[in-house]
Parts: structure tokens; C-alpha cells; sequence
């Protein structure tokens, strides 16, 4: 499993390195929806990743990098990332693209639900 996470706070992405490091899983960290952008149109290899976890600012602004995660790899799984007051997202979020929705704050149990890990 590859994960590529987007997320504007330094706490939580340092948090969730540490976390995925510790689980085994392979990380991609970014600050930005343009600087993930930026590493897809790079990378060549179209499996780098299996998931996306992306955190979701505004109700528009995601489509881009939805969009050019699936035609890299269409079987990854795409999951938001938000906080509660982002309703129309959270209850439409399959409309926008994404598999599933991580609602924040979020307990660790609720990142293994998400990504259906089996870490015993």
C-alpha cells in the first residue's frame, strides 16, 4: 500500500509520516493540492500510489487532482478529509469522486477502518 496525503496542517502530516512509517506503509506527503499536482504529472509510474487521502478546504478545488489521480492509476481509492462543517461534501461525497470520507478529528481506529487495514 502507497498513500499520498494532502494536508495543510504540518502537525497532522508529520503525525500521520510517523503513523504510516511505523505501520509500514509507504508515504507521500504534501502541503498543497498544486504541489501534489505537480509530483503526478511527474511520476511516471502509474501505481506509485493506491490511495489518496485529501484533505478537503473548500467545497470546490479538488477536482483537478481527483481527476488526475484516476487517469494515473483508476484503481485508486480516493478519500476525503474533512472537518463537520463541510456538509454538502460529507453527505455527496461519492458525487465529487471520492470512495470514502474521513471525518476530522479522527481517532487512529478510524484511519484503519478507512483504509481497511488489518494491522492486528
Amino acid at each position: 500500500m502507497n498513500i499520498m496525503v494532502v494536508e495543510k496542517h504540518a502537525m497532522l502530516r508529520g503525525f500521520l509520516e510517523k503513523l504510516f512509517n511505523y505501520w509500514e506503509i509507504e508515504v507521500k506527503l504534501f502541503d498543497s493540492n498544486d504541489a501534489a499536482i505537480s509530483y503526478i504529472d511527474m511520476v511516471e509510474d502509474q501505481t506509485i500510489y493506491s490511495h489518496l487521502l485529501l484533505e478537503i478546504r473548500e467545497k470546490t478545488g479538488c477536482a483537478e487532482i481527483l481527476k488526475k489521480c484516476k487517469e494515473k492509476n483508476p484503481e485508486v481509492k480516493l478519500i476525503a478529509c474533512c472537518n463537520n462543517h463541510f456538509q454538502s461534501t460529507m453527505l455527496n461525497f461519492a458525487s465529487y469522486g471520492f470512495d470514502k470520507i474521513l471525518i476530522k478529528p479522527f481517532r487512529i481506529e478510524d484511519l484503519k477502518k478507512t483504509l481497511e487495514l488489518d494491522l492486528g
